[in-house]
C-alpha cells in the first residue's frame, strides 16, 4: 500500500478466491429497471438468466461465489426505489439518472460480469454503486452517467486534488479501468504489471 494511502477493510458477502475478471462475480451485479424495460424486456431477460442457471446445474462453474458452483441463487428484486423523487430539482443529486426513473432494482449476485452484460445490463444503463460488481466496464456511465460524473469529478479535483480519498471505481478513479487493483493506486507511476500473464493490467490514478 502506498505511503500516502490507507485501506479500510470491507467484507464481501459472497467472497470468491478469484482475481477480478469478466468470468468471476466479485460481489454483486445490479441494474435499475424502468417501467418501459419492465414491460418490454424483463420477461425475456429473466428467461435468459434462467437458461444460465440451468446450464450451470449441468456444468458447475468454480468461479461462481455459490458454494455449489451454480449461477442460480441470490437474485433480489427491490421495488422500494425512490431515487430523488422528493426533490424539485432532479439534477441536484449525485445518484444515477436511472435511479429516479427505476421501477425496480435487480441484484444478481451469482452472475458473472460477462453474463450480466449479456442479460440484466441490457435492461437499463445504470447500476446501484453500493450494490455492484467489482468488475465494471464503462463504470462512470453506469454508476452516474457521463454528465453527472464530470460534475462530481470537478468537485473531487477542487477539494481533493491529490486524490487522498480513493476507492475502487469511486469518483476520481481511472475511468478506463474495469478491473482495478485490490491494493490501491501506486505511488510510482512507472510501475507496471504483466498484462499478458493476468489478462489485464492494473491502471494508475492520474489525478
Amino acid at each position: 500500500m502506498p505511503a500516502d494511502k490507507f485501506q479500510i477493510p470491507a467484507i464481501n458477502p459472497l467472497p470468491a478466491p478469484h482475481e477480478p475478471s469478466d468470468a468471476a462475480t466479485g460481489s454483486q451485479n445490479s441494474v435499475f429497471v424502468s417501467r418501459e424495460a419492465m414491460e418490454k424486456r424483463f420477461a425475456s431477460t429473466m428467461m435468459d438468466v434462467l437458461d444460465i442457471c440451468v446450464e450451470s446445474l449441468k456444468t458447475p462453474d468454480n468461479t461462481s461465489p455459490a458454494p455449489n458452483g451454480t449461477r442460480c441463487g441470490f437474485h433480489y428484486l427491490y421495488t422500494s426505489v425512490t431515487g430523488n423523487l422528493g426533490s424539485v430539482q432532479p439534477d441536484d443529486t449525485a445518484i444515477a439518472p436511472g435511479f429516479r426513473k427505476a421501477l425496480m432494482l435487480w441484484n444478481a449476485r451469482t452472475l458473472s460480469t460477462k453474463q450480466s452484460e449479456e442479460t440484466i445490463y441490457k435492461l437499463g444503463p445504470n447500476s446501484y454503486f453500493s450494490e455492484s460488481s467489482y468488475v465494471m466496464h464503462k463504470w462512470t456511465d453506469r454508476y452516474w452517467g457521463q454528465k453527472r460524473y464530470e460534475q462530481l469529478l470537478a468537485v473531487k479535483k477542487a477539494h481533493d486534488p491529490g486524490n487522498l480519498f480513493w476507492c475502487h471505481h469511486c469518483v476520481g478513479d481511472n475511468p478506463d479501468d474495469a478491473y482495478g487493483d485490490p491494493l490501491g493506486v501506486y505511488a510510482d507511476s512507472d510501475k507496471k504489471l504483466d498484462s499478458d500473464k493476468k489478462g489485464y493490467a492494473y491502471k494508475h490514478d492520474e489525478l
